[in-house]
């Protein structure tokens, strides 16, 4: 009887570390080939239940946070005064230098500035799609971005997005403990990407920064 004991405790260990070998190779491998799977294997294995919360509940509470028609939505006021200096035209001599046309080089900068394994947004297109086809997309895109750089027509749908809901704290039955991220269209992050990249340049070289940091000080 001893000796069986011994051979079943030894017998349930050697089963138990094959059984975790096994399930964190899986784990690992997921990660990079099945993003799904890989997050509800990483839930699982933090004890996280499912909500139990209609998606209608989520959908009303984030659109009462970010519409500008509900009683409680509050606007930015340097925005809102940006933009009315930007339609008098105040800011058209020190902007010249930023309107110039968008390089393949600027394209290739972002491009090579993406990171795998993310998410894609409403047009399904992963960031491992332009990088590796970056030789043929980037002359394609450089005709596209300069087209909606010179009208200043920025696609809608590059605005629209999938809002997925991520527990903070508390109760996971409560919408207001989530926190919402949206994932947006690829083209649209990467053309958005480029801009930035060249305010950053511009707002570096003029010292954009240290002048309204200095000024805040003084406040």
């Amino acid at each position: 009887m001893v000796k069986c004991r011994s051979e079943y405790k030894k017998l349930l260990r050697t089963c138990r570390f094959e059984y975790d070998k096994q399930k964190t190779s899986n784990f690992e491998n997921n990660k990079l080939k099945n993003a799904r799977l890989y997050w509800n294997m990483l839930k699982e294995s933090a004890g996280l239940k499912p909500a139990e919360i209609p998606l209608s509940n989520f959908e009303h509470y984030f659109r009462a946070v970010n519409n500008p028609a509900d009683r409680f939505f509050v606007p930015d006021d340097d925005i809102l005064e940006f933009n009315s200096r930007y339609r008098d035209e105040e800011f058209k001599v020190m902007f010249q230098e930023l309107n110039v046309i968008i390089t393949e080089y600027e394209i290739k900068q972002a491009i090579n500035q993406l990171k795998r394994n993310r998410s894609a947004g409403p047009d399904l297109l992963l960031n491992e799609f332009l990088i590796s086809g970056k030789d043929v997309f980037i002359p394609l895109l450089c005709v596209l971005f300069n087209k909606i750089f010179e009208t200043g027509n920025f696609p809608d749908r590059w605005s629209e997005g999938y809002v997925i809901p991520l527990h903070k704290k508390g109760g996971v039955n409560e919408v207001e403990n989530y926190r919402g991220i949206t994932l947006l269209s690829s083209l649209g992050k990467l053309f958005s990407s480029v801009i930035n990249t060249r305010l950053k340049n511009w707002a570096e070289k003029y010292n954009v920064y240290i002048e309204a940091q200095a000024f805040l000080d003084q406040i």
